[in-house]
């Protein structure tokens, strides 16, 4: 878990951009949404605006698994020239992709990545039929990461002696890394089909029954999973724009694909209920509800004056941005990085109301016309438009009981993981073990001047630096320290709150056993 704890600190910067550009595309949904646009107007001039920030923002997001590769390979102190030999790796391991024949493969699995494009008429040979590369997601990324920090390790102790000791170190890392991504494409291009012919086996039996219960909460959890992996462009535009969505022809034989499409096309024509718009009914729950909650559950792990103030600020903003237009993904992905469990009764909860409205047959939808990049469902405009519509007043209020009730297991959930839950799950006496050996490296509770937690680390400040002695603990607890003026800061993760509390009282104690 140590090794784990490592990663938020690797993706927090990443993380941060992501969220940005998650509010920014959300913002600008929000002003093109045609909800909001009945509601509130609009103006030519800001629809502009929108469409710009829109655009800007999806793309920074389509990008975002090349910036956490990116932050992925570099280290502190380390030359930042890694960086570029790791986006030279990136671009070829696509490249090599592009001329692969592997057979038929869904096209929904190609898409341009960094600009590139084959040509086929540049070739001398007509049998490439892939003109773009494989739409790898996080999976490239990573795996591109990996072989960047291989080609590093390989290549930092290399001497200047040898046949070939022209070569100096960064030099032969950026030839180790071009052979090692050519080599990771090419093998790429032939298992990843295989992996795409697995998911699409899954897709298949899922859109069989779309009224089925279980299929939803299957659909639900890989949904999730599909969009954290960034690879969210597939389910949607198979399900919400595709065949696997479901079909439906209007009057004037106009054909609509997808959940998303036809419960668009089915609303211009006052046709409600229909069973269309139940792959994104449970959005609202996790926007409106779930995501606030699980908000507000981390503020309690905040225990500064100073620092609650600063947290208060951002807590309201992030809420609100939660329920006016979502921010979803940012959120899941830290909740993995830093809370697994959490993240895993996430994945389950998101199943469950998937498959819950499918039994109970309700169903609200996400009208959109535009392309699947831009699309963020889920918002409170979208209900509102709905308040006065004679057909969802039952299906409304079920929603609104169903999300009072979700936001509170979240909250309960989350606050009793970071109060209790984040230790002593697996080994028993862990938090003990892990308070024990903190005391004995800060020189024990005496020496304790004041002490805080955040959600994910420990700040302490004591009268004595020289009693403190962090060779004493074991690194397997702890993922980071940091020495400043204003006393130390202890990286312990989920646990941090728990450690606090566990401390607390035992000062608690030790100050009314001193009285007594």
């Amino acid at each position: 878990m140590r090794r784990w704890r490592r990663y938020i600190n690797l993706v927090s910067f990443p993380l941060k951009i992501l969220y940005a550009a998650s509010v920014l595309l959300g913002l600008s949904g929000l002003l093109l949404n045609p909800n909001f646009q009945l509601l509130v107007g609009s103006h030519p001039s800001l629809d502009i605006a929108a469409e710009l920030v829109k655009y800007i923002a999806a793309s920074i997001i389509l990008i975002i698994p090349i910036v956490f590769m990116m932050r992925m390979v570099h280290r502190r102190g380390e030359d930042p020239g890694i960086i570029i030999i790791g986006l030279v790796g990136y671009l070829t391991f696509h490249v090599s992709t592009m001329f692969i024949q592997t057979g038929s493969v869904n096209p929904t699995v190609f898409r341009t990545s960094m600009g590139l494009m084959l040509d086929l008429s540049t070739l001398k040979t007509i049998s490439l039929t892939l003109v773009n590369p494989l739409y790898t997601g996080f999976v490239g990324a990573l795996l591109v990461a990996g072989v960047t920090r291989l080609a590093q390790h390989f290549s930092k102790d290399r001497t200047g002696h040898g046949f070939f000791g022209f070569i100096d170190a960064p030099t032969a890392m950026v030839i180790l890394t071009l052979g090692l991504s050519l080599i990771s494409g090419i093998a790429f291009a032939y298992v990843w089909p295989l992996a795409v012919s697995a998911i699409m086996g899954v897709f298949n039996f899922i859109a069989r029954d779309l009224n089925n219960p279980v299929n939803l909460f299957l659909y639900g959890i890989v949904d999730r999973l599909a969009d954290n992996a960034g690879l969210h462009l597939i389910i949607r535009r198979l399900f919400w724009f595709g065949e696997l969505g479901g079909s439906w022809s209007d009057a004037f034989g106009v054909n609509f694909l997808g959940d998303v499409a036809v419960w668009t096309g089915q609303l211009k024509e006052g046709i409600i209920n229909a069973g269309t718009g139940r792959l994104i009914t449970p959005y609202y729950i996790l926007n409106l509800f779930a995501m606030p909650a699980f908000l507000i559950s981390t503020y309690q792990t905040f225990t500064d004056k100073l620092e609650k103030r600063k947290v208060f600020a951002f807590l309201v903003l992030a809420v609100l941005f939660s329920i006016l237009f979502g921010t979803l993904m940012p959120i899941e992905l830290f909740l993995l990085f830093s809370a697994p469990l959490l993240f895993v009764f996430h994945l389950t909860m998101t199943g469950v109301l998937f498959a819950f409205f499918s039994a109970m047959r309700i169903s609200i939808g996400y009208s959109y016309t535009g392309n699947a990049i831009g699309a963020v469902p889920g918002s409170l405009f979208d209900l509102l438009i709905h308040v006065r519509t004679p057909g969802l007043q039952r299906p409304l209020l079920i929603l609104l009981a169903v999300g009072l009730l979700t936001g509170l297991i979240y909250y309960a959930m989350s606050s009793y993981y970071y109060r209790k839950g984040a230790i002593n799950f697996i080994t028993v006496d862990e938090k003990s073990s892990m308070v024990n050996e903190l005391l004995d490296c800060i020189g024990g509770l005496e020496n304790i001047k004041l002490i805080n937690s955040s959600i994910r680390t420990l700040s302490v400040q004591v009268f004595d630096r020289n009693r403190v002695d962090f060779h004493k603990i074991r690194h397997h607890y702890i993922s980071r320290i940091v020495e400043s003026k204003a006393g130390y800061q202890l990286t312990y993760g989920s646990g941090s709150h728990i450690l606090w509390l566990a401390i607390q009282q035992r000062l608690k104690d030790l100050a009314y056993t001193e009285r007594a």
